[in-house]
């Protein structure tokens, strides 16, 4: 008995890929597969799409540490105070008082510069 679904080569499935959710880029890959989950390469932390964040890889920090040595990833915005999805972060959450928001950014900064890791 044949397989009623034909196996595809590499290239005949991402024919059929829509766009990366991550990145934008179309029949390159699928959205889990996106490498910007990964690391982001210097210059292209603006190539990432609505829904997600550039964060530094060590920290967490969102937009990362302009003019410092980092490494960025994209993460889909994910707010765990107020369980939205694809518009903020915890710390940029709008029901999180500026105080603890500033602070938390600050504890990011701090650990980064120290290399302690999330």
């Amino acid at each position: 008995m044949e397989d009623a679904m034909p196996k595809l080569t590499p290239a005949e499935r991402k024919l059929g890929l829509g766009p990366c959710e991550v990145c934008g880029k179309e029949k390159d890959h699928t959205t889990d597969e996106c490498p910007y989950l990964e690391i982001i390469p210097k210059g292209e932390e603006g190539n990432v799409c609505e829904m997600y964040a550039v964060v530094c890889k060590g920290c967490g920090l969102e937009g990362g540490h302009p003019g410092k040595s980092w490494t960025g990833c994209a993460v889909l915005k994910y707010c765990s105070r107020c369980f939205v999805v694809g518009d903020h972060l915890y710390a940029n959450c709008p029901n999180l008082e500026p105080e603890k928001r500033e602070r938390l950014r600050q504890i990011k900064v701090k650990h980064h510069r120290l290399g302690i890791n999330f």
